[in-house]
């Protein structure tokens, strides 16, 4: 082969790998794929206490919005509901972990302390 050729093939592939890695970077699972892992993993640290309502990708709000982990509505077994629960995958950790300032404990205890004060 030429030398135009050697190069164009290059570039080719060098295109190709940079697309591949970008968008490795900026992608994650679909919600229905992630949700039994989510499920798990809460049935894990907080003993099958909750269940997922809804889940939603949650995206970045920088220019170019890309998708960081799911916003989750949550519900106890005794049919208490909340949400803007923020969880995602730690690549580095290899688990999940909540984001945005997001603490399940609080986010429940602020329900559960609204749903007691709406039946008074």
């Amino acid at each position: 082969m030429n030398k135009r050729k050697i190069i164009t093939v290059a570039f080719c592939l060098t295109i190709v790998l940079i697309s591949y890695c970008v968008w490795n970077l900026y992608s994650i699972q679909t919600p229905e794929k992630a949700k039994p892992l989510i499920q798990t993993f809460l049935d894990k640290n907080y003993n099958n206490r909750f269940q997922i309502v809804t889940i939603d990708k949650h995206y970045s709000q920088d220019l170019f919005k890309q998708p960081v982990g799911y916003k989750l509505t949550l519900r106890d077994t005794n049919k208490t509901e909340f949400g803007k629960v923020y969880i995602q995958f730690n690549k580095y950790q290899k688990g999940w972990i909540t984001y945005n300032g997001t603490d399940i404990e609080k986010e429940y205890g602020k329900a559960k302390k609204l749903k007691t004060n709406e039946s008074r």
